[in-house]
């Protein structure tokens, strides 16, 4: 029996999973603090809470579908124009 992965707690292991997401990844800090809450809430990193999926089936990570919640809210703000 594996007694190693019964040594952590659940969060013990988000927070884990947190910082090695962190170390590869660049983001704002709005975005960190968002993602923050969310693995503070008992969430991991690799799901998010609109149920989007990548194209393989797996699902979106947090950051990702944030990010694109983003982008659809500052379209429907500037009704659709770009800054481009």
């Amino acid at each position: 029996m594996n007694l190693r992965l019964e040594e952590h707690t659940k969060s013990e292991l988000l927070v884990r999973e947190l910082e090695e997401y962190e170390a590869t990844t660049i983001m704002t800090n709005e975005e960190k603090t968002a993602l923050h809450d969310w693995v503070a809430e008992g969430n991991s990193i690799y799901e998010n809470d609109s149920c989007y999926s990548q194209e393989n089936g797996k699902p979106m990570k947090f950051l990702d579908a944030y990010r694109y919640n983003q982008e659809v809210l500052q379209s429907l703000e500037t009704g659709g124009k770009s800054d481009e």
